[in-house]
């Protein structure tokens, strides 16, 4: 199964990239005793660290488009649009991210910076999620669009939330 979900990965992003820079790594380790399905994680890393994902698995019950080949050239599909819409961040990390700028420990008034592309800023859950953060934390975003890439710059005011079940020393 890996390796049919490898070949059909590679066969899509040998396109954009030389084979040699495409890495597999698998956990024969683990095995799948009991496992119903498959699926597969993509990971790309841009030269300045930036991490983009895609993910994808098979569905509980079996379709046409749910071979390990159609499984994986979604999984690269959707890697490559993660990557097209730019940001810093794709669209999976993008509310973990925010949640952690916006509750940014330390001192209050500590700033926390993310770049994230229009493709998610504009999607209903992360709006959905930015209007929740300024009812729980009552902080606001800043955004503002950058130049020469498709995306905005969200500032968080960080609200200074402290964990209060953290023991103190």
């Amino acid at each position: 199964m890996t390796t049919r979900l490898a070949t059909s990965v590679k066969n899509v992003l040998t396109s954009f990239l030389p084979p040699s820079r495409i890495q597999i790594y698998s956990d024969p380790a683990r095995g799948n005793a009991g496992s119903p399905g498959y699926g597969i994680c993509l990971v790309a890393e841009t030269s300045t660290g930036a991490l983009f994902t895609a993910e994808r698995n098979s569905p509980e019950t079996p379709t046409e488009d749910s071979t390990p080949e159609d499984i994986a050239e979604q999984c690269a599909q959707a890697l490559l649009i993660e990557i097209a819409q730019g940001g810093c961040i794709d669209s999976f990390a993008a509310p973990t991210v925010t949640i952690c700028c916006a509750a940014l420990n330390g001192n209050k008034g500590d700033v926390g910076r993310v770049s994230v592309s229009y493709g998610c800023a504009e999607s209903e859950p992360w709006l959905t999620l930015v209007r929740d953060l300024k009812l729980f934390f009552g902080v606001e975003g800043r955004f503002e669009p950058q130049e020469g890439v498709d995306g905005i710059l969200c500032k968080w005011v960080g609200s200074g939330w402290v964990n209060s079940a953290r023991g103190t020393k």
